[in-house]
């Protein structure tokens, strides 16, 4: 993987509401740039200039065409962007606490209803 410029990945599923997985932070902790087909919803959650979101492409192979039209002068702000983003607090929303906080919600909700 030393010789990969980016990490691709797919979340095992797309577009339901609160799920995500923590797939891209193990991209970014590892300092890599990422691509990946993740929900449509999680778009403002990583930013562009340290992720590719691969769904903004129409498909595998222009995805493949703009990763491989990154070049070596604009690599590295992919690098340090990601740097950048670790430690911030926009990570929060990748947390076990963020993933488990709905769950806790919808708990109470239907606690409460059925009382």
């Amino acid at each position: 993987m030393r010789r990969m410029r980016f990490l691709r990945y797919c979340e095992n599923i797309c577009d339901r509401p609160s799920h995500s997985t923590a797939k891209v932070i193990d991209c970014f902790c590892g300092g890599d740039a990422s691509a990946s087909w993740s929900r449509n919803s999680r778009l403002g959650y990583t930013p562009s200039n340290c992720h590719i979101h691969c769904r903004l492409f129409s498909g595998a192979a222009a995805v493949s065409a703009n990763l491989i039209a990154v070049g070596h002068a604009e690599y590295p702000g992919y690098k340090e962007s990601t740097a950048v983003f670790v430690p911030s607090n926009l990570v929060r929303s990748f947390t076990y606490e963020a993933f488990a906080e709905p769950i806790v919600k919808s708990i109470a909700h239907d606690i409460d209803r059925s009382a």
